[in-house]
């Protein structure tokens, strides 16, 4: 069991957070203006969804152990099998955050979602001790 290795954190933005402040502010001008009722309902089933998302507390993360790699982004999964990775490709991305490459054997390659990803540094130490060449860019 010490070898595996999982990283959590949450899938939402703090955009998400800022644009449902916008919509209940939208509420204000609205009752000032005395807007009619298809405006309403866009406010309503923007709010239906925004509301759904700030609820449902998505989350991502990555999970290493001995034989996968796999990456989550609230419930949808993507594994790779990690004999079958080639190389990892690391590269600086806005707001201090870090892009992920995957090369596989077969000469394909995968982008791994940003809000997966640990520390770049935890991110190539468990790679290496797995064996997987990481190079940065």
């Amino acid at each position: 069991m010490a070898d595996l290795y999982e990283y959590r954190t949450a899938g939402r933005r703090p955009l998400t957070i800022g644009f449902f402040v916008i919509a209940l502010l939208c509420v204000g001008l609205f009752s000032l203006d005395g807007v009619g009722w298809r405006l309403w309902s866009l406010w309503g089933l923007v709010n239906v969804a925004l509301g759904h998302h700030l609820l449902s507390y998505p989350v991502a993360g990555s999970r290493i152990d001995a034989t996968c790699w796999t990456t989550f982004v609230d419930r949808r999964r993507r594994t790779i099998a990690l004999r079958l990775i080639k190389r990892v490709v690391l590269r600086r991305a806005r707001r201090g955050r870090i892009a992920c490459t995957v090369y596989l054997a077969d000469g394909t390659a995968r982008k791994i979602a940003t809000s997966c990803l640990p520390p770049a540094r935890t991110l190539e130490n468990k790679l290496r001790s797995k064996g997987i060449r990481v190079d940065y860019t």
